[in-house]
C-alpha cells in the first residue's frame, strides 16, 4: 500500500458515519507524506488531520466543500516532512509508552 500512498496527490477519506471512530488509513496515507481530506464527524477521523497543516477537515455529506478542498490541496505544496511528522505521532510505540503513564507503569 505505501506505493499506492506514496503515488497519490491526496487521500479522501469522506466519512459519514460516526462508526467511523479514526480512520486508521488516514494514518497510512500521512505516513507516506500524502495530503489527507477528513471529515468532522465529532469522531477521531479529524483529530490526527490538522486542517491546514496535514490537509483539510470538511463537513460531512458536503460535496462542495470536498470539491474545493481536493482542488486546494492539489494547487498547493504541502510539507510532506511535517505530514510524517504527525503521522509518527500515532506510532505503535508513542501509544504504548502513553498507555503505560496512563496505566502508572514504567517503560
Amino acid at each position: 500500500m505505501p506505493e499506492y500512498y506514496s503515488a497519490a496527490d491526496v487521500f479522501v477519506l469522506p466519512s459519514i458515519d460516526r462508526g467511523e471512530a479514526f480512520g486508521l488509513v488516514a494514518i497510512e496515507a500521512m505516513a507516506c507524506g500524502t495530503p489527507i481530506i477528513t471529515t468532522e464527524l465529532g469522531t477521531g477521523t479529524s483529530f490526527h488531520n490538522i486542517n491546514g497543516v496535514t490537509g483539510k477537515v470538511v463537513p460531512p455529506k458536503n460535496s462542495e466543500a470536498l470539491s474545493d478542498a481536493i482542488i486546494e490541496i492539489s494547487n498547493s505544496d504541502y510539507s510532506k516532512e511535517r505530514i510524517i511528522k504527525r503521522a509518527k505521532e500515532f506510532s505503535l510505540e508513542i501509544f504504548r509508552n502513553n498507555i503505560i503513564k496512563v496505566l502508572g507503569g514504567k517503560k
